[in-house]
């Protein structure tokens, strides 16, 4: 552990208020983290990011949507097989490269990061009357328990 090092490169500002929720992408080739936060944004980080000659210079592998009014509870990728589980790091269903989010402003959304798209409501519910806690998907991705 005496030999562990943080280097400038391994840090990043993910989101813009204080972190909620993360979930890893299952993914063995690169390093994908998501993150949400306690205003409703969900951050992509890209660990392994390394700045190509075109890219602007203060871009760090960060990308930051809005897709919830208020605190991110629960979030977690969705890959095919396997179990889902708390913590977002092995759900299930049919696409790896979409991210489950809900919040306690009363939805869940679908993020595409394949597609860029962000995101489309699927609980319905003004804030007042259903808050979001918590999520996780069942086995094949068809279900969805939230609490």
């Amino acid at each position: 552990v005496g030999g562990l090092r943080l280097g400038h490169r391994d840090v990043a500002k993910v989101t813009k208020e204080g972190v909620t929720v993360l979930a890893f992408h299952p993914t063995t080739t690169q390093l994908l983290l998501a993150a949400g936060d306690k205003q409703g944004h969900v951050s992509l980080w890209k660990v392994d990011h390394e700045r190509g000659a075109e890219e602007e210079e203060d871009f760090d592998g960060v990308l930051t949507f809005a897709p919830h009014g208020q605190y991110v509870s629960g979030m977690q990728w969705l890959t095919p097989g396997g179990e889902g589980g708390a913590g977002g790091t092995g759900g299930t269903g049919p696409s790896p490269h979409v991210l489950a989010t809900c919040s306690y402003d009363g939805t869940l959304r679908l993020l595409d990061v394949q597609a860029e798209s962000v995101s489309f409501r699927l609980a319905p519910g003004p804030s007042e009357d259903i808050e979001i806690s918590a999520m996780d998907v069942m086995q094949g991705g068809s279900t969805v328990l939230l609490g």
